[in-house]
């Protein structure tokens, strides 16, 4: 504004450009940018100024509508601010020319900027108290109290966040410096580069104990759990063919409530995989060839051996995800009733003809038309197999109905212990009936190199994925590129809105069914009720929500499962506090 009326503006009067060009210019010498903008936050007039940590100087930006004076750390050109962008002087990256934006880039996404320059504009546009300087930032992001460092220390100095609780608490504390202390430590740390740094709430695993040396109670309490189906402190995470190996990285299970490990599982690996599905090759045709009454009765057996073990599936869930134990018995009968729901849709939709010319001729016994012949092709077997790259409780969510239509099925988990038990179980129903266990295979390891494999596979006609949209996009592309068939159950952006004159109780009761148990991403709040319903929120999570040991009665909220969630967890609370636009509860 301040260029335009000064250089460019034609209409404007010679005394009043005058006036601006000899307007008298305010320094702020923590920030070591001129500007004068006045402390209420009025529109700036910004001059080019000098370089900025040894880098090439940065002209003036006109492709936004600044703010504050920001823009020694950005430069533009004709073609980028017809556009309304400018480009970061450190990484050469296009911003869109917006003071949230830039600022947002320096401060959490830019790899370049040094941590003087970080520090200058965390305190200038985070709004920190007044006696908050660049010394108490740099303080904050590096151990040492050298404030003259060149690179950011992510993880340094930080406030922990716990890795269990949803949201935290206000910290008062007993004197302005150590407020301002508090606040700048809960700016950082910046999300951490990939792969992201260990937390430091988050110790790392131990090792395995020897077999049979547990060293608590609930030690031995949990490996009874786990012997109870099979499972061993080291385990092959591979089924194909009747046998159980796995020449891959091993995977260490860690029990999310304790942080320790429980178990370990060899994984498997891209040749593995070809074996496996070469397995599935000579085993599917005896069971395609099955009737579907024969079929529709083993899967009904393998309900029935899940309900026999009912509650172990359940501990060894709760154990390895760290879901509450209610939630874990819940799971664990959705798997039974898609195994019974499986079984009687194959029998009650089954024809004993086998040409569309004899099920006219049966016709006088039971009229069926047209519509219910072209429906009975859903449950005939497929060409291929079917390859399912689901969670721990969802390999009967499409895998029963897929084994009750005559196809064999390849299932590769993101649980690895509640996988192989499941796996177990299914295989030793297959047996009993004659049948090859190959139908119902089994393949643990990462998704980058085994389900890249199964889903560009062609030997695998349907491919069901569920998960996030981030994985899952992937895998439909590759599905989509050999003419496949994809099921993608994807993660969304869910989010509730509640109005001035919705019922608050009711609405605060779906938050807090949601928290833990489904994806709620976003709760819009109108404005006249915003205030009481974060305050009545905050009141009802600290009486309800009891976030602990899974196992527990009182617990109604389990830990975060893994490293990663634990990382991504801390980094959405502290980029949610560093915008300044949402209520930290």
């Amino acid at each position: 504004m301040y260029n335009h009326i000064v250089d460019r503006c034609p209409r404007v009067e010679e005394a009043l450009r005058e006036a601006y060009r000899s307007r008298p210019r305010k320094t702020d010498s923590a920030v070591g940018i001129t500007s004068d903008m006045d402390e209420e936050g009025k529109d700036p007039c910004v001059y080019g100024s000098a370089d900025v940590g040894g880098r090439h100087g940065g002209g003036k930006s006109k492709g936004g509508r600044p703010k504050d004076p920001i823009w020694d750390e950005f430069t533009t050109t004709d073609e980028l601010r017809k556009r309304r962008y400018c480009m970061c002087v450190w990484c050469e990256k296009e911003v869109k020319g917006d003071t949230t934006r830039m600022t947002t880039h320096l401060v959490e996404r830019c790899t370049e900027v040094d941590a003087s320059a970080k520090a200058k504009y965390t305190v200038k546009h985070r709004k920190l108290d007044d006696d908050t300087s660049v010394d108490h930032v740099l303080v904050a992001l590096a151990p040492s109290t050298n404030v003259t460092m060149t690179s950011p220390q992510p993880n340094a100095s930080r406030e922990p966040i716990s890795p269990v609780v949803g949201m935290t608490r206000e910290v008062v504390s007993p004197s302005r410096e150590a407020a301002s202390a508090v606040d700048v430590a809960a700016l950082g740390p910046f999300p951490p580069p990939s792969p992201p740094l260990p937390h430091p709430s988050y110790p790392a695993p131990r090792p395995l104990e020897p077999p049979g040396r547990p060293d608590t109670m609930q030690q031995q309490q949990h490996a009874a759990m786990l012997s109870e189906l099979g499972l061993q402190d080291i385990n092959p995470g591979v089924f194909g063919g009747g046998t159980w190996f796995g020449h891959g990285p091993m995977i260490t299970v860690i029990n999310p409530s304790t942080n320790q490990a429980i178990a370990s599982v060899r994984s498997g690996t891209a040749k593995e995989y070809m074996h496996v599905v070469q397995s599935m090759d000579k085993a599917a045709p005896s069971w395609r060839q099955a009737t579907a009454a024969h079929r529709s009765r083993v899967v009904r057996h393998i309900g029935d051996v899940f309900r026999s073990h009912h509650q172990r599936l359940a501990n060894v869930l709760a154990l390895e995800s760290g879901i509450v134990q209610r939630d874990a018995m819940t799971l664990v009968a959705n798997m039974i009733r898609r195994c019974d729901d499986a079984a009687a849709a194959v029998i009650v939709h089954s024809v004993t003809a086998s040409t569309i010319a004899a099920v006219h001729d049966c016709a006088e016994s039971r009229p069926l038309n047209t519509m219910q012949i072209v429906q009975l092709e859903r449950f005939g077997p497929l060409g291929g197999h079917v390859g399912l790259l689901t969670p721990a409780h969802s390999p009967t969510w499409t895998g029963a109905m897929a084994l009750a239509c005559g196809n064999a099925v390849l299932w590769k988990p993101s649980l690895s212990l509640i996988a192989i038990a499941i796996t177990r179980l299914i295989a030793s129903v297959l047996r009993s009936h004659g049948y090859p266990p190959a139908c119902a295979s089994l393949i643990c390891g990462s998704g980058a190199d085994v389900g890249a494999c199964l889903a560009r596979d062609k030997r695998m006609a349907v491919v069901c994925y569920q998960g996030s949209v981030e994985h899952g996009h992937p895998v439909g592309v590759a599905v989509a590129g050999r003419l496949g068939t994809s099921i993608l159950e994807l993660d969304a952006h869910n989010a509730m809105v509640v109005l001035a004159d919705a019922n608050v109780d009711v609405a605060l009761r779906m938050v807090l069914l949601a928290m833990g148990r489904r994806v709620l991403r976003h709760v819009y709040v109108h404005v006249d009720i915003s205030d009481r319903f974060c305050r009545l929120l905050t009141s009802r999570y600290q009486d309800l929500v009891v976030v602990g040991d899974p196992f527990l009665a009182a617990t109604t909220c389990g830990p975060l499962r893994n490293l990663q969630a634990v990382q991504s967890f801390s980094n959405a609370v502290n980029a949610a506090m560093s915008y300044g636009q949402v209520y930290i509860l």
